[in-house]
């Protein structure tokens, strides 16, 4: 068994000492115990188990969000936008994606951008985040995209 020194207060040591049949060492291996309960650190198998439950986590959850920006953005653009407002928003779109969409995250920058250029068109609800603003984007351009040989 290893040994350590412990330092405490004289007044405590003279307490300690009043006291008859108590196994300090052993008190004091309890107290370390418990507090390493409060500290606990991950093995490397613990890590990255709870890595990829997160990582699924993420995934299913920004799907989710995509999904429900998707299904936003089609009822605005079949319910509630001009055909003025569609058409700059669906080209916008269109060129935005046509540039983004081959880099290495589709989900940030110019997509994001594009919507926050026609505010004064969209729902507020878009600015719930990227995910939600990927999704309403593409939502916006699928319905353009089926409509615009229509209109001409």
């Amino acid at each position: 068994m290893a040994r350590m020194s412990i330092y405490v207060p004289d007044e405590l040591k003279e307490r300690m000492d009043a006291v008859d049949s108590v196994n300090w060492s052993a008190v004091a291996q309890s107290q370390f115990e418990r507090e390493l309960r409060l500290h606990p650190k991950l093995t490397g198998d613990e890590m990255q188990a709870t890595i990829e439950r997160l990582k699924a986590s993420k995934v299913a959850q920004t799907d989710e969000v995509i999904a429900a920006g998707v299904e936003a953005g089609k009822q605005w653009a079949m319910k509630e936008a001009e055909y003025l407002d569609l058409l700059k928003i669906g080209e916008q779109l269109k060129r935005e994606f046509a540039v983004k969409v081959t880099q290495e995250d589709p989900i940030t920058g110019g997509l994001k951008d594009a919507l926050r250029s026609f505010p004064i068109f969209l729902p507020e609800s878009t600015m719930n985040g990227e995910y939600y603003e990927h999704g309403f984007c593409l939502g916006v351009l699928e319905v353009w995209n089926q409509v615009k040989d229509h209109l001409a």
